[in-house]
């Protein structure tokens, strides 16, 4: 059934893509602050969404009228000409002659059927052309709604479509770590004898190597001789089968009955479990954030305001993992997530973990008080304290906790069992750009206040000492 014209509220901007986007992102937030239900594709649609079945049913049942912008020779690009076809049936089925609006925002060729239509003339003022705008839609009785409501999001999409591309290369630093080297083989252990599979389970989860139980045993790299003591009572332990990793890796492990999909979840998991023992083991502070375990810089490894080199010997830089900000101590970590395509690596996340400040800390003693234990509150202030921090800021944080978690090291080696290692190199992977953007710092004040990467080199040193006296107010 046709919707009447009272049921119809929305301006639907029909325009060419890229060229018109400029125009569409200063007219539409100017219709919406008069009180105009505004459709344009640039913002309303969002990722993944069938976009030509969403502008399809938008103008066809939606659109109250067409605004068409006519500039150059974007009236002759293919999805420009199926919406005004549409927008001829809506006409006629609605029996709303001046259903499309053409708006000349510069000189342009006219496509069949138009040339009837009295176009808006915004060419010559865009001002002039709005208030003739504004006006025919008051005439037409187009419905405004009953407050005005402006997307945020045309600002924020004007504003990084204001970021010029230069023709230079760039490279640039992932949060991706590949995986070097794992042991060549994977075993299936078990117990010889009958034994409480649920108790023996319980045992694996403080065991030093990672583990994955399955049938009467587990998926491990560990060897029966290193779970021996571990799981005595539970009678003896033999290796009942092994698999080369990429076999396992790629096939399953048929006679096991563990498809190729399976194994790849298991191998992730025994990954996953070799990082956060060995993060665990070395003193990192644990903390279990809704999407995964997080590992964090902790008092006992690094000082509140201590500068953490890394990069290159001849470039070294220095960044901060821990620091007092607006009266809460704050801990750089990630969450390391496995990932099997398209090649073995790391996916790190970043983190940042709140705790209260111990206000009677005397002479060197770590200011760091409890955890803040409360899920919103440690979003809220993630969002509020670490608003400062730019890209640059980031890349700096994970860089240094990586030369943490090597310890000077090249490679960052994760104990598995049998006397291998599966090793990470400490370097993520990096990529290049055939383009860069100027990096324009317009809001220095927004910056945090600890001299961290963004301050600069600094020497540890030094001997100046007002920067770090300031970041403890």
């Amino acid at each position: 059934m046709e919707k009447t014209q009272n049921e119809r509220t929305v301006l639907f901007v029909t325009k060419a893509t890229p060229e018109d986007n400029e125009f569409t992102e200063w007219l539409a937030p100017r219709l919406e602050a008069a009180g105009y239900q505004v459709f344009a594709d640039i913002l309303n649609l969002e990722g993944g969404e069938r976009w030509r079945k969403t502008l399809t049913r938008t103008l066809q049942d939606r659109a109250v009228k067409q605004l068409l912008i006519c500039a150059g020779d974007g009236l002759h690009k293919n999805g420009v000409q199926e919406e005004i076809g549409i927008a001829a049936d809506v006409s006629r089925t609605t029996g709303d002659e001046k259903f499309t609006i053409p708006l000349r925002v510069r000189s342009f060729r006219k496509v069949f059927g138009m040339g009837e239509l009295q176009y808006l003339n915004f060419e010559d003022s865009y001002a002039d052309g709005l208030a003739d705008l504004l006006e025919t839609l008051e005439k037409q009785n187009v419905p405004k709604l009953n407050e005005p409501l402006i997307q945020p999001q045309w600002e924020q999409h004007r504003r990084r479509n204001e970021i010029r591309l230069e023709n230079r290369a760039e490279t640039l630093t992932s949060n991706w770590v590949a995986i070097e080297n794992a042991p060549d083989e994977i075993a299936y252990v078990a117990p010889t004898g009958p034994c409480d599979r649920d108790k023996l389970k319980r045992r694996a989860n403080s065991f030093a190597f990672p583990t994955y139980p399955h049938l009467s045993g587990f998926i491990t790299f560990a060897s029966p001789l290193e779970m021996a003591e571990h799981f005595e009572g539970f009678g003896p332990i033999k290796t009942i089968a092994t698999s080369r990793l990429s076999s396992f890796m790629e096939k399953g492990w048929s006679e096991l009955d563990i498809k190729s999909r399976e194994a790849k979840n298991i191998l992730v998991a025994l990954f996953r479990q070799a990082w956060e023992r060995r993060l665990s083991s070395i003193g990192f502070q644990e903390y279990g954030w809704a999407s995964g375990l997080g590992h964090h810089a902790a008092p006992a490894q690094i000082r509140i305001n201590e500068r953490v080199a890394w990069g290159p010997k001849e470039g070294k830089r220095r960044s901060v993992l821990r620091n007092v900000a607006k009266g809460r101590v704050w801990s750089y970590g990630v969450s390391a997530i496995p990932n099997l395509y398209p090649f073995p690596h790391f996916r790190l996340k970043a983190r940042v973990l709140f705790s209260d400040i111990k206000e009677n800390a005397k002479g060197d003693e770590d200011r760091q008080g409890s955890i803040i234990d409360d899920k919103e509150r440690q979003h809220r202030h993630r969002r509020s304290d670490c608003k400062g921090w730019r890209n640059k800021s980031w890349h700096g944080r994970m860089m240094a906790f990586l030369e943490l978690v090597a310890g000077g090291d090249s490679y960052i080696s994760l104990p598995i069992g049998a006397g291998g290692n599966l090793v990470l190199n400490v370097m993520p992977i990096q990529m290049i750009s055939p383009v860069t953007t100027p990096i324009v710092h317009d809001d220095e004040d927004a910056e945090e206040t600890d001299p961290s990467t963004l301050a600069g080199d600094f020497d540890p040193e030094d001997g100046d000492t007002s920067d770090e006296e300031e970041a403890q107010k």
